[in-house]
């Protein structure tokens, strides 16, 4: 079973390494993304991938996973669910 976190705990941790350990939201974003992105790779390299992306902080490592995943070639199709000028 893979552990997991409200988004209200979520946001504790970030908060708490942001201003615990001096990690910026930006780092600890790509570092997600990245995670997400590595993820899919590794438990299926072939196929086609969809990110649904909101304008909260996972909307942005969502952005982020479609970002490394289309730099290694996949096919990636990213749905917005807000406005970008609000990102």
């Amino acid at each position: 079973m893979v552990p997991s976190v409200t988004a209200r705990e979520m946001q504790e941790i970030d908060r708490l390494a942001a201003e615990e350990f001096g990690i910026p939201s930006l780092i600890l974003m790509e570092n997600a993304g990245r995670g997400v992105a590595e993820l899919v790779w590794r438990n299926d390299p072939g196929s086609n991938v969809v990110i649904l992306a909101g304008r909260g902080n996972n909307g942005g490592d969502g952005l982020v996973a479609a970002r490394y995943l289309h730099n290694i070639g996949r096919r990636v199709e990213v749905l917005l669910f807000a406005d970008p000028n609000h990102l």
